[in-house]
């Protein structure tokens, strides 16, 4: 089911009147929504339910979504991006003679580390491998150069992680999986608001939640 507004107060406007409505007990709303939108939504739809039970919803983002479910699994730890790009900064100087085109910025790994970890997320984001990096072909030596080297810089990053440390796109990732299982999903209407796309990895994850929910918004 689709909502359309000209406003994301029209959007918000909406999911309180959505809230709000006289429904069983055992109805839940599982609202998803931007990190940076989740505080000052709930307080507006904890008033929209004034004088109602103010369990029969919950706004998550995403992350906080993927950390609810995965709470199972305790065996692993989430890595920052301070962290991937600290990692990325040693391995750089670790495979430095495999290098062709980053090998002439041996002196500002600084700056290269953190670019490469952007670059990662967004190809992880994407649902591209490092393998697939490694197996491009270009009529471009320097653009083969350049990807054979960020192909060979992700795998060692990737091996780096190991199974029990999860990045962002990891635990995207790792949320998609947990979804058809979880009796959260199951039981509840997913209300997604405020978002204006999505990447490969997500469009993934709300494919589940189609699958799975009672109802998706």
């Amino acid at each position: 089911k689709f909502i359309y507004a000209k406003t994301t107060q029209g959007e918000v406007d909406h999911l309180k009147r959505l809230v709000g409505e006289n429904r069983s007990l055992d109805d839940f709303d599982l609202i998803i929504a931007e990190d940076r939108f989740t505080l000052s939504l709930e307080n507006e739809l904890l008033d929209a339910v004034k004088g109602k039970s103010s369990f029969s919803f919950n706004v998550f983002s995403f992350a906080r979504l993927a950390n609810t479910l995965s709470k199972e699994r305790g065996d692993f730890s989430t890595l920052s991006k301070t962290g991937g790009v600290m990692a990325i900064s040693k391995i750089l100087l670790d495979v430095s003679d495999e290098l062709k085109c980053y090998k002439k910025l041996a002196g500002s790994y600084s700056s290269l580390s953190s670019s490469l970890f952007e670059i990662i997320a967004q190809l992880k984001s994407s649902m591209i491998g490092y393998s697939d990096l490694l197996r491009a072909k270009s009529p471009s030596a320097a653009l083969s150069n350049k990807a054979n080297d960020i192909g060979r810089v992700f795998e060692e990053y990737e091996k780096f992680k190991k199974s029990d440390v999860l990045d962002a796109q990891d635990k995207a990732e790792l949320l998609a999986e947990l979804i058809p299982s979880s009796d959260l999903i199951k039981n509840s209407r997913v209300i997604l608001i405020g978002f204006t796309s999505f990447t490969k990895q997500f469009y993934k994850v709300i494919g589940n939640l189609f699958i799975a929910a009672k109802d998706v918004i």
